[in-house]
């Protein structure tokens, strides 16, 4: 019986060693796609290019990380980065930043996925950009793609060879002419311009010493005053609880901890218990007092002093009382 318990302990053991080793192989992965953004200690993983932009003009880059309340947040830029935004911008935000493109400001975005697109889509519509997307033929994690763009097209420039690291592209005529359309696009509204780029951006960490990357970077620096870097729709996400429960880096090893201890209380955990407090209720008290004088009593007996102490003992009391 004993070996059979132990034989389901072993296995719950190594059941929860495999799960805490898969949990580790799907986090490495993901960290390896996630390292290019988070490199050089930013969330936003433009640190590269902002610290770029501030080697150029001193106080001209401020990373911004709470939400646009007024169009006076706005005033003192002449270029917003709105960079992979996790939640969608509220309509009151997006109205007045159109309102701040109209006037001559430069917006500049970025969508890593079909869902960022959508939250950038009103941008979009009103800059005459196509939202529609499709998937980039051959995307392989960890691998870019080289493409030369073949007309002028906002910071691109025919001729220039660029990498692209996006699983997605844009859908329509124009990126199966000019393949320098396909990862990034421009239009205007008005007096502004609104720029953007699928995957991550030429000017990330990861992307932008790749190539002719880094000449799109030199003139986004250089043609802009003083920028502004949006964090907080980077940071703050639309998750809740329910999709906790749903990552497997957090469901596993709770799962492997709930299979442990019923496959504890199966084999006997308690019964254990039980024997071990009845084995010490059986010896009697085990407090640090009684155990003391279970030590003296022991070592008294051993040197032979409570023997002949006893025998003293009992030769007194013989003589107080003679028979």
């Amino acid at each position: 019986m004993r070996q059979d318990k132990t034989v389901l302990i072993l296995a719950g053991f190594l059941t929860l060693v495999v799960m805490l080793w898969f949990v580790a192989q799907m986090g490495s992965s993901r960290e390896k796609g996630r390292v290019a953004r988070t490199d050089s200690n930013t969330p936003t993983g433009i640190k590269i290019f902002a610290d770029l932009k501030e080697n150029l003009q001193p106080s001209s880059a401020t990373q911004w990380r709470r939400p646009f309340l007024k169009v006076e947040d706005l005033e003192r830029f002449d270029a917003l980065f709105i960079v992979a935004p996790k939640i969608s911008l509220s309509a009151r935000e997006e109205g007045f930043i159109l309102d701040w493109v109209k006037a001559g400001g430069k917006l500049i975005l970025s969508a890593e996925n079909d869902e960022g697109v959508a939250r950038i889509s009103g941008f979009l519509g009103k800059a005459g950009i196509s939202p529609l997307i499709d998937e980039t033929p051959g995307f392989k994690n960890g691998r870019a793609v080289e493409y030369e763009a073949k007309e002028d097209s906002g910071f691109v420039k025919a001729g220039e060879k660029y990498f692209a690291y996006s699983p997605v592209r844009f859908q329509d005529s124009l990126c199966l002419k000019d393949p320098g359309t396909c990862w990034s696009r421009e239009g205007a509204i008005e007096s502004g311009t609104v720029t953007v780029f699928l995957g991550f951006p030429p000017f990330s960490n990861a992307m932008i010493d790749r190539g002719d990357n880094r000449k799109i970077a030199a003139r986004l620096a250089l043609g802009t005053k003083r920028v502004a870097f949006d964090e907080y729709h980077l940071l703050v996400t639309e998750k809740t609880t329910k999709d906790l429960f749903l990552d497997p880096a957090f469901a596993l090893p709770l799962l492997g901890m709930i299979i442990g201890l019923l496959l504890y209380f199966l084999a006997g955990g308690e019964a254990e218990t039980s024997d071990v407090e009845r084995r010490r209720r059986k010896k009697g008290a085990s407090s640090w007092h009684d155990f003391g004088r279970r030590v003296l009593a022991k070592t008294l007996e051993r040197e032979g002093v409570l023997r002949d102490g006893v025998a003293r003992q009992a030769k007194f009391f013989a003589a107080l009382a003679p028979k």
